[in-house]
């Protein structure tokens, strides 16, 4: 990595982090996103019966269940055992070949060695991803998984040079980004919707956009945008809110978060159901998730972050907040 490379990522580092701390209040806040929790994998979304590999590489270490690999290959290849990268990265896990050469082995039993095999090239990002865990462990604070993820990002050398995720713009939307989709693959995090009518169709369309970047002020209705900030397009949490009723079911709302709790159908606490709005105060009507059940929203969380599955029934944040509960639908 070269000098100029490092300081064009450090300042990239402090904008992201001023302008997250500048739009707090426009988008919501959290605690930072946790490794933990994420769950047991859920097999349907993984295509071509590779399930078992994939149930079997995250359960080498706790720190990398099931759903965080297949976010992992979704994100890196979109499941294409063919994939190769500009730099050369290859195979469903985009192993460059230095690093194959050292992780890979013949877990399919097939008598090749190839980072094409889905057995063999699954079976090592798992072995990778643990690796990566212990280089680290003791050693930089934080969220083991995620500095993983930012390790087979950048290489673990960056992460213990900065004792954090890299400043690297890349390398700061791909953890977050992977985080977002492990929620498509968690049994423990897929939520029992409605199989017919708008509240299903509308949490389909906000489950098909998890892993979408935040950007306060950006997209609408139709689609993703880069909003007032340079980045990727993406959507604040009332847009967000506005793209999914709109294309889910066809239902038009209001642009902001406080127009969205002042409008549609008031509805108490004790009659929460998927489908739901749920607007969010400390001082104003300033963050908006949808509500999948039990005890979960799915919501654009802030700068820096990206659409997730986020529990909010008994999660101490959030239930300090003041609720208000509309329905759309």
């Amino acid at each position: 990595m070269s000098a100029g490379k490092a300081a064009a990522g450090v300042i990239a580092g402090m904008m992201s982090l001023i302008l997250g701390v500048v739009l707090l209040g426009a988008g919501g806040d959290e605690a930072a996103a946790s490794g933990a929790g994420i769950g047991t994998l859920n097999p349907a979304p993984v295509p071509n019966g590779w399930a078992p590999w994939v149930a079997r590489a995250g359960s080498i270490c706790p720190e990398i269940p099931g759903p965080i690999i297949a976010a992992q290959i979704e994100a890196e290849s979109n499941w294409n055992l063919n994939a190769v990268s500009p730099v050369g990265a290859v195979g469903l896990s985009q192993f460059m070949p230095g690093t194959w050469t050292s992780i890979g082995r013949d877990d399919d039993g097939n008598g090749a060695v190839s980072p094409y095999d889905p057995g063999d090239a699954i079976m090592a990002q798992g072995r990778y991803d643990c690796q990566i865990v212990e280089q680290l462990r003791g050693k930089v604070a934080g969220d083991l998984t995620q500095l993983a993820l930012a390790g087979y990002n950048a290489g673990p050398g960056a992460v213990l040079q900065y004792g954090a995720i890299p400043p690297y713009p890349e390398t700061q939307a791909y953890v977050p980004r992977i985080m977002g989709l492990a929620a498509r693959y968690s049994l423990d995090q897929a939520q029992v919707v409605p199989a017919n009518g708008q509240a299903g169709d509308v949490i389909a369309v906000a489950r098909k956009h998890l892993g979408t970047p935040y950007a306060y002020g950006g997209g609408s209705k139709f689609g993703p945008g880069p909003g007032w900030f340079a980045g990727r397009p993406g959507w604040d949490c009332s847009s967000y809110m506005q793209f999914v009723h709109w294309q889910g079911a066809h239902v038009d709302m209001p642009r902001t978060a406080k127009e969205q709790a002042m409008a549609g159908q008031a509805v108490r606490r004790d009659q929460l159901q998927p489908g739901d709005i749920v607007v969010f105060s400390d001082h104003d009507w300033g963050h908006v998730g949808l509500y999948i059940g039990n005890g979960q929203m799915i919501h654009e969380p802030k700068t820096g972050d990206v659409a997730k599955v986020t529990t909010i029934v008994g999660a101490a944040y959030w239930e300090s907040q003041t609720w208000k509960i509309r329905r759309y639908l």
